[in-house]
């Protein structure tokens, strides 16, 4: 049988999306490549971070803390969570938009031991929404005139 850890770093690093395996305290055990991008980090520069005992929340962050919340009840109830649209904040300073999902990674006995959080960066998608919602209320706004 595949170890745990060998299996979530298979499954973490296939993914196409930024994703990490978060230990019960915080701090990051896994991340996959595309993690990179999004926080424009190069990769001995996060695996020191990761070394240290980085946060998720140190990387990229909702505006909120909404995200923060979440991977902490993940971790600690079990539950699966998921935020769609959330504005963030990443390391490098970009306002971001975000879809994030929190999985909890039980152990043998039942127990969470990781949470696995996965991030869709829709910040594009969510700009073009906007320009176009703009487009529309300002044809609203000449038709009514």
């Amino acid at each position: 049988m595949i170890a745990l850890d060998s299996l979530l770093a298979a499954v973490i690093s296939g993914l196409p999306d930024p994703a990490v395996l978060v230990a019960p305290d915080g701090r990051i055990i896994r991340f996959n490549r595309p993690l990179l991008g999004l926080c424009e980090l190069n990769y001995l520069t996060l695996q020191r971070q990761v070394s240290a005992g980085v946060t998720l929340a140190d990387l990229v962050h909702s505006v909120d803390g909404e995200d923060v919340a979440c991977l902490r009840r993940c971790l600690t109830e079990g539950r699966v969570f998921r935020l769609a649209e959330v504005s963030a904040r990443s390391v490098a300073g970009q306002d971001l938009v975000l879809w994030q999902a929190f999985i909890p990674i039980r152990g043998e006995d039942g127990s969470v031991v990781f949470a696995l959080a996965i991030l869709r960066d829709v910040s594009a998608e969510a700009r073009m929404q906007a320009g176009f919602r703009e487009l529309v209320a300002t044809a609203e706004a000449r038709a009514e005139s």
